[in-house]
């Protein structure tokens, strides 16, 4: 539904600035339904509340299950049930999965070089990369754009 709103379908991944550009009337409509329609177990205001309350993207990914310590999980390893931990779902790490999957590259574990179409493609540079994982990176990024938009939005 996010794609379509930001007509990203045919890329199938959603950029940091369709995040801070999202409409707030459509992104509050999203989370409301995910709220209700999980029994107040999933949806952006949830993410947003355990964001401010633990201050970064790694310490949410680890609240939220998207990460075990210094793995994160595959797409295939995500709980699609009521039974996943509070705030699992939607997971942004999905829309940067689909955006590597793009690119045609797996996922750059911590320490390796950036190479020079992921810097191209994702502006990333040596100095800035800080033996993050690139994916992990892009998480934070997109983590970040949608607390920023989730607050612009009051959501």
């Amino acid at each position: 539904m996010m794609l379509w709103v930001a007509r990203r379908e045919k890329k199938g991944w959603l950029r940091d600035r369709d995040i801070l550009q999202f409409p707030c009337t459509d992104l509050r409509t999203i989370d409301q339904l995910w709220v209700h329609y999980s029994g107040r177990r999933f949806g952006f205001s949830l993410q947003k509340r355990i964001y401010e309350k633990v201050g970064n993207h790694h310490q949410l990914a680890e609240r939220v299950g998207w990460k075990e310590g210094e793995k994160w999980l595959r797409d295939s390893e995500f709980t699609f049930e009521l039974r996943a931990a509070v705030g699992h779902l939607p997971a942004v790490r999905s829309w940067v999965r689909k955006l590597w999957r793009w690119v045609g590259k797996s996922a750059i574990v911590a320490g390796a070089a950036v190479d020079p179409i992921s810097a191209l493609l994702f502006g990333v540079r040596r100095q800035g990369y800080r033996g993050l994982g690139l994916v992990a990176w892009r998480v934070g990024i997109l983590c970040s754009a949608l607390a920023q938009r989730l607050g612009s939005c009051d959501i």
